[in-house]
């Protein structure tokens, strides 16, 4: 457990990986403070960075936590599985400053391989985006099931915000299940949601999406609402909804 915590003017602020042999690793984050990124010769800095490989079973909690991602950072928390792992992921009541970022200074989580992945990002506040505020990605035969609730993302207020407020991407073969619930938006150059129920065009997954509740906060020159590419893959009806 990592609790009262300030990380400066360090790489890879934290990092962690979990390998075999298949026992429960938890990694928990509370009340952490992520700012003043070295870039350490590359811009792929990520406030937090875990993953999950091969066959083992990990959790990482972050909670209350913030992450100032200066222009030597790319995420605020990056995590990953890939293997035939068991990760469990809950990020909760956490501010994202992302003005100042390299890349989206955001969230990004790809579930690949054959992991199977249980995903919460609930409460938060994505400040400033520039780029994709929440991306959960399902790819290869990945099993995930992932809740987006209660979130504010907020993008940075110009005609250059060039990201979506939440974008979820079914590939290949395997199974997503999605609840995109309650969640805020402002200020986004592009839809508030995407989803993509089939990146490829030769793959057999499935995306079983739900959208409710949420609420669209625009200026007239944002198209807001949600774009759905189902490739004839949603297993729900879902449609295009703009601003109003």
């Amino acid at each position: 457990m990592i609790e009262d915590v300030q990380f400066i003017d360090i790489n890879e602020q934290v990092s962690h990986t979990s390998t075999p042999p298949p026992m429960m690793e938890r990694v928990m984050c509370s009340r952490c403070d992520s700012k003043n990124f070295d870039n350490h010769l590359s811009f792929t800095v990520s406030g937090l960075f875990a993953e999950s490989q091969d066959a083992s079973v990990m959790g990482l909690v972050v909670d209350d936590s913030t992450f100032d991602v200066n222009a030597n950072g790319a995420l605020g928390v990056l995590a990953n599985s890939v293997g035939t792992n068991s990760f469990s992921i809950t990020l909760q009541a956490s501010t994202f400053n992302a003005l100042n970022a390299f890349g989206a200074g955001t969230i990004q989580i790809i579930n690949a391989s054959d992991s199977t992945s249980d995903v919460m990002i609930t409460g938060n506040d994505i400040n400033d985006a520039g780029l994709i505020g929440i991306l959960v990605n399902n790819d290869d035969n990945a099993t995930s099931t992932v809740t987006i609730s209660g979130n504010s993302i907020e993008g940075d207020g110009t005609q250059s915000q060039n990201g979506y407020g939440i974008q979820a991407r079914q590939d290949e073969d395997g199974t997503y299940t999605l609840l995109i619930d309650n969640n805020t938006f402002a200020g986004l150059g592009l839809d508030h949601i995407r989803v993509n129920a089939r990146d490829t065009t030769d793959g057999s997954g499935l995306l079983n999406a739900t959208i409710t509740n949420n609420v669209d906060r625009c200026a007239d020159r944002y198209p807001g609402g949600y774009q759905c590419d189902d490739r004839g893959r949603f297993q729900h009806d879902l449609c295009r909804r703009t601003c109003e």
